[in-house]
């Protein structure tokens, strides 16, 4: 630490020559406004209650690593049988070799390399199970984890009937029961099917800009949450029934939301269409 005749009040961080920070009390900076393969020079100026500056520290040079970029969409298959199915969207590399880390419940459980799916059969029915993956480089140099994806087993195994054609009934009332900047928790009733339910697959779109549905996980309960990665984003979400031959409901009701809490919950089913008039 610096000395003042009277007291240091803190210290000015200059990054390239330029002020990016000033600290007040400590004696330590992270600069995380950088990025990767770049070469900073950092120097730091004491000042006091008046302002006074005192003349900037040594300089000293950083260069800034490689890091690799978080996979990204971590999904998983409907585990129908005793097994759990993952795949997530590859990390970009800067041509080092990337090995995908896979942790459930964080604890690191296996590694795989040149692939982008992976499949856990060390699960069992009726538990419920939190997976993320982290990209590392042959470097060793690792990235921020994905998205962490819950995953519910069914009870048990799957009561296959050769001849069930039957499909689930729609999920009905699905809502957002919870909203924040950064999750919403949806909900929504029960369905039924004349052979056995297996669970419920979970879509998201968005409307601006636009996207079609895409699958996000496979639950066997009534409630989600999910991550909000955009709060700028307006997305909307709908779920599927699915009985244990893979018969598929229709779509519930959509949920459309703007991460704002301020803005109202669109979570009324489209006006059925006016019949035609009839003819004279």
């Amino acid at each position: 630490p610096s000395s003042d005749n009277v007291a240091v009040k803190g210290y000015r961080v200059y990054r390239d020559g330029n002020k990016i920070a000033e600290i007040a009390p400590g004696t330590s900076y992270t600069d995380k406004e950088v990025v990767p393969t770049s070469t900073h020079t950092y120097s730091v100026g004491a000042f006091d209650a008046s302002g006074n500056e005192s003349e900037r520290s040594d300089s000293v040079q950083a260069e800034i690593p490689y890091v690799p970029p978080a996979p990204e969409n971590l999904q998983a298959g409907p585990p129908l049988t005793n097994q759990i199915n993952l795949k997530w969207k590859a990390s970009p590399s800067d041509g080092s070799v990337l090995t995908y880390l896979i942790y459930r419940d964080s604890s690191l459980i296996d590694s795989v390399s040149s692939t982008i799916d992976y499949v856990d059969q060390n699960v069992a029915f009726g538990k419920a199970y939190n997976y993320y993956v982290i990209a590392r480089d042959d470097n060793g140099r690792t990235s921020e984890q994905s998205n962490t994806l819950r995953v519910h087993m069914p009870n048990g195994p799957p009561r296959f009937a050769s001849l069930d054609v039957t499909a689930p009934t729609k999920p009905q009332g699905l809502v957002a029961i919870d909203m924040t900047t950064t999750e919403v928790t949806l909900q929504w009733d029960e369905s039924s099917d004349d052979k056995g339910l297996s669970g419920y697959k979970v879509f998201v779109g968005t409307r601006n800009p636009f996207s079609l549905y895409q699958e996000y996980t496979f639950v066997i309960s009534t409630s989600i949450k999910i991550p909000i990665s955009n709060p700028e984003v307006t997305y909307v979400f709908a779920v599927v029934a699915v009985d244990n031959t893979e018969n598929t409901s229709p779509y519930s009701n959509e949920v459309t939301i703007t991460p704002d809490p301020s803005e109202p919950i669109d979570q009324s089913e489209p006006p059925a269409p006016e019949p035609p008039a009839p003819e004279p």
